[in-house]
């Protein structure tokens, strides 16, 4: 039985997808993620894509190695997606969603992005781990940035 060898073609590295997925299936996160070229995105779409045999606790702590290597808004983001959205479904996500969240911002206090994404989807969602004052604060941020944001300006609206 001869190895199965992928190749794919990011930015203008080649990486060895087949090799990545087995190194994070083993629990070699730091191995995995070295051997990821730099212009790699981790948006989870992407990630998902290229590993396609990665549940969702190999997805989170893969991701949780790349935040500690390398912060980003797309990670935290997309380490959430993966809580919410790959099965199987971890409990106790939305209060691990609500940490990496609220670090994220601690991180990166400016960006609209995670602001739009906490929005997005907690915004009139009743297990959500954000109080309402606080999406509301948020949307309020956005506006400061983008007065014409029009979902940010919807949520102010029915807020009041």
């Amino acid at each position: 039985m001869g190895l199965e060898w992928s190749w794919i073609t990011v930015g203008k590295i080649i990486m060895n997808n087949k090799y990545i997925q087995k190194q994070i299936k083993k629990g070699l996160f730091l191995n995995a993620y070295h051997q990821i070229s730099d212009d790699f995105s981790f948006n989870l779409d992407n990630i998902v894509s290229c590993f396609p045999k990665l549940n969702s606790k190999d997805i989170y702590l893969f991701l949780m190695v790349a935040i500690s290597k390398n912060e980003t808004v797309e990670k935290y983001i997309s380490i959430c997606d993966d809580l919410l959205y790959i099965d199987p479904y971890i409990n106790g996500s939305l209060s691990l969603i609500s940490w990496h969240m609220r670090t994220a911002l601690k991180s990166f206090p400016n960006s609209t992005t995670l602001k739009h994404w906490i929005i997005d989807t907690f915004w009139e969602n009743p297990d959500s781990p954000f109080i309402i004052s606080e999406i509301k604060q948020y949307a309020m941020d956005i506006l400061n940035e983008n007065p014409n944001d029009e979902y940010a300006q919807s949520v102010i609206k029915e807020s009041t």
